[in-house]
């Protein structure tokens, strides 16, 4: 948690979308929202193709960052809620969205969504998330919720990596990163000089996802799968989830 504080005050565009030359605040604000539209615009011509979701009255962005997926929601739904873990993302995310009426942004730092009723939103979307929530079970946890605050009717969709290779796990320089902040290296040092960033990776098989969604009474419309690019060598799917 603490990592995703620190990234949103430091970085907060560029620890969303990790692009070669972006660091450092390189990123341009509207290139960086354009991404966010082409994303979007992709997911709404696959959901048009599954029929779901029935309704197009409330949208949850989880983990939002900035807003970069949340405004682009917001002009499909009545209502698009973002919420993150990281205080500096979701006041930076209010800033660059004041002008957007339907979009609120929450800090949520429970491994859970109970701050949102059971059957509350018609469309849930994560994307580049749930990979780098080190604990296995919160990834499992909040899938199970994406189950409950889905709507009958709704389309949950999210990506999880379903594996990685046992040499990327060691992911050495988060683990250096780790130390040396154990150690009281400044964060700003680590970062700007080191190059080191606390980002991790974190998988869970397809069988595990299938199994959990299925004993939540869900089940999955469809599975994307594609090749990790970069360093990580392993299989991201994205699960469209509908009960």
């Amino acid at each position: 948690m603490k990592a995703w504080e620190d990234l949103g005050a430091m970085d907060p565009l560029w620890s969303i979308l990790t692009y070669p030359g972006r660091k450092h605040g390189k990123w341009n604000l509207q290139e960086f929202f354009d991404t966010g539209e082409k994303e979007i615009d992709r997911l709404m011509n696959k959901s048009e193709m599954l029929h779901r979701p029935l309704g197009r009255e409330t949208a949850l962005d989880f983990r939002c960052g900035v807003g970069r997926l949340t405004r682009a929601l917001a002009k499909h739904f009545k209502k698009c809620y973002g919420v993150d873990i990281s205080f500096p993302m979701v006041e930076k995310a209010k800033e660059l969205n004041s002008e957007i009426s339907n979009c609120e942004f929450l800090l949520n730092k429970e491994e859970n969504l109970s701050m949102f009723p059971t059957n509350h939103f018609d469309m849930i979307y994560t994307n580049i998330v749930l990979q780098h929530i080190t604990d296995k079970d919160v990834i499992k946890s909040y899938v199970s919720e994406f189950v409950r605050v889905v709507k009958t009717g709704g389309l949950a969709v999210f990506q999880l990596p379903s594996y990685i290779s046992a040499i990327a796990m060691l992911q050495p320089r988060a683990r250096i990163h780790s130390v040396l902040s154990k150690a009281g290296f400044d964060k700003r040092f680590l970062y700007d000089r080191l190059r080191l960033v606390p980002i991790r990776m974190n998988y869970v098989s397809e069988k595990e996802v299938i199994d959990l969604l299925e004993s939540l009474g869900a089940f999955v419309l469809d599975c994307q799968r594609e090749p990790f690019p970069g360093p990580f060598r392993g299989i991201s799917n994205t699960y469209f989830v509908i009960k």
